[in-house]
């Protein structure tokens, strides 16, 4: 059955308004919806239909299920904007908007068509022909948008719920969650003191005071710094009862909720971390950037692995047809982090194969931009799922993209190929590209001291003793140190220090002046009896590169 669906004003208590809106209802849309062809039972306005349970429910359903909906914006109300963007998500080119001439029409909607209506006896069949005419030409469908929405992301399917799997039970659950999401930001305009009908809560100066002061230890900067302070102190307990608080009374934005995630990564607690992504993933099902986190979170353990996938492919909107090959992605939200916590996340369940077929999908659909990046992953995972014969052949195309990544990369592939030399070469490339990450100095030492193996002249690389090797390995070590110290990068400091403590390396000599030097005790290291040469050429290089 074919259904016109009707937002509109009711008028409220105040009779006058009413009286008016029924008027326009009865006289103007229901008159141009049966002159369009709609049946008296298929033009729906909420309150008329008398059905029971949800109204928000039904709306929601109206929204998504309707071939044409008619938007009165008359009045600005916001409940009527509030499912016109919900229609605006769900159809192309579906929506009629009216609104009575000389009434005003707000800046967001002033670039679409609407048709202005007039109640004047003398021009309401104009005004019934105008509506009739929009009704006709939406029934008609039309390859053009009549939305910024499906303007601005061309992807979008021509009718959400026709895109969808035709599944009872999965249109059900679509519409659950919908539902669902239309409750949380009703209640979210509700506690600002916004009702649906667009009026605000009357509240005397005094309470609208003494409700923001309430709520001030919990919102903006002071929450902010409160939560850093906590984890400065290492009071992780605090940290999360501050954060249920925060939760159930303050008010923290977008962008402050990403500052509190950082300050949980940088506690180094992957509990905490992961239950505050939870907590804002919860709360804002439609930011990207915290699903995609919350994905590699859940990718950490492996009770939630599957349920990651789930999580990141729907973040970035990547579904399969029937035959399970992938067959769209939302392109807007392919931006370099997200892409990265994608291949992130697939990495971490060791996906290897899957990660290279959504890598390929999405290089393909409008990531190009992205093409580095996409084929060190690629490269990264044909090495990890032991496919060595296609990863040699993407060789030249890692080489090429020259950065310290795709070099770190290469020589991964020569570790898991036995080819140390090449192994040690690649390192030393990574290092030059890039001379300010000092994981790389330390990569350098870890590769001299496991395989004995050092530069030993401009062209050649060589196998050493242990203790050439020792020697060898120690000034990047001291060198890492020195800037570490310098830069206040304590792990790498550690990363050091543990380093020296391991008998094995030959470098237990070396720990207590190191030591001294990352607390402060020391002004400066020496070279004393190390081997600088394989150091100093890095360094050389680095110089003539720059």
């Amino acid at each position: 059955m074919a259904q016109c669906y009707v937002m509109m004003p009711y008028g409220g208590t105040d009779p006058s308004k009413k009286s008016f809106f029924e008027g326009v209802f009865s006289s103007i849309i229901v008159t141009a919806a049966r002159n369009a062809g709609f049946a008296d039972s298929e033009i729906i306005r909420e309150d008329h239909k008398g059905e029971a349970g949800s109204v928000s429910g039904n709306i929601v359903h109206h929204l998504a299920t309707s071939d044409v909906l008619i938007a009165d914006l008359t009045g600005q109300n916001a409940n009527v904007y509030y499912e016109l963007g919900v229609a605006h998500v769900f159809h192309k080119s579906s929506t009629v908007l009216i609104c009575q001439k000389d009434s005003p029409i707000p800046f967001d909607v002033q670039g679409l068509n609407v048709v202005l209506y007039s109640t004047d006896i003398t021009e309401v069949s104009d005004s019934v022909t105008r509506i009739t005419n929009a009704i006709l030409s939406r029934l008609k469908g039309t390859s053009s948008a009549d939305n910024t929405i499906h303007e601005k992301i061309p992807q979008l399917p021509v009718s959400l719920m026709a895109h969808i799997e035709s599944d009872g039970g999965e249109q059900e659950e679509t519409l659950r969650r919908l539902s669902a999401e239309n409750q949380r930001l009703r209640k979210q305009l509700e506690v600002a003191g916004i009702h649906m009908d667009g009026k605000r809560e009357a509240r005397t100066p005094r309470e609208i005071l003494m409700s923001a002061k309430a709520g001030l230890p919990y919102a903006g900067q002071i929450a902010i710094n409160r939560f850093r302070d906590l984890a400065d102190e290492g009071d992780l307990e605090g940290f999360f009862d501050y954060l249920a608080e925060v939760v159930d009374r303050g008010y923290l934005t977008r962008s402050e909720i990403h500052s509190v995630i950082e300050i949980c990564e940088n506690t180094n607690s992957d509990l905490l971390t992961e239950a505050a992504v939870e907590v804002f993933a919860t709360l804002y099902p439609d930011d990207t950037e915290i699903q995609t986190k919350l994905a590699r979170q859940l990718a950490r353990r492996p009770a939630t692995r599957e349920k990651a996938l789930e999580v990141i492919n729907e973040a970035i909107g990547l579904e399969r047809d029937d035959e399970g090959n992938y067959c769209h992605v939302n392109v807007t939200r392919l931006t370099h982090n997200n892409l990265a916590r994608l291949f992130d996340t697939y990495l971490l369940i060791e996906a290897y194969d899957e990660l290279i077929e959504v890598a390929n999908f999405v290089l393909s659909h409008g990531a190009e931009t992205e093409a580095n990046m996409i084929n060190r992953n690629i490269f990264s995972a044909l090495r990890r799922a032991h496919r060595l014969d296609e990863a040699k052949e993407m060789l030249p195309v890692i080489e090429a993209i020259g950065d310290d990544i795709s070099f770190y990369t290469i020589a991964m592939f020569y570790d898991a190929l036995d080819r140390q030399e090449e192994c040690y070469r690649y390192f030393e490339k990574a290092m030059l590209a890039d001379p300010d990450d000092l994981d790389y100095p330390m990569l350098m030492a870890k590769q001299i001291l496991n395989e004995h193996q050092a530069r030993v002249s401009d062209d050649e690389i060589a196998i050493i003793s242990l203790r050439e090797a020792s020697s060898a390995a120690i000034p990047f070590i001291l060198y890492a140190v020195t800037r570490a110290r310098g830069a206040g990068n304590t792990s790498v400091m550690q990363d050091a220090l543990a380093m020296l403590q391991r008998p094995r390396n030959g470098l237990t000599a070396y720990f207590d002046r190191v030591r001294d030097f990352c607390m402060g005790n020391l002004d400066e290291l020496s070279y004393e009896g190390t081997n600088t040469y394989p150091l100093q050429w890095c360094l050389d290089a680095i110089n003539r590169m720059h």
